[in-house]
């Protein structure tokens, strides 16, 4: 995308996906080895440790991750939910 979205715009459209059935994923005990399996195979570091994490917590939940972001599917494993052009 060329320009964030305003905080607004943001909670919003998150509120409304909320509405529709999406949750918000919890860290589960398995969270941890996740995270480093995410790191290591999505070959992630500096600004890509954040991506990390939420694959990390997605993969574990069994969730798909609604992003508009294609630079998450470095993760292997990962589903997800492109939200592109939603709310």
């Amino acid at each position: 995308f060329t320009r964030p979205w305003s905080v607004e715009r943001a909670t919003t459209a998150v509120t409304a996906w909320l509405g529709a059935g999406l949750a918000i994923a919890d860290a589960t005990p398995d969270h941890w080895p996740n995270l480093v399996a995410a790191l290591r195979d999505g070959r992630a570091a500096s600004a890509h440790v954040m991506d990390a994490s939420l694959a990390a917590l997605a993969i574990a939940s069994g969730a798909r991750l609604a992003t508009f972001d294609r630079g998450f599917a470095r993760f292997p494993g990962l589903r997800i939910e492109d939200v592109q052009g939603e709310a």
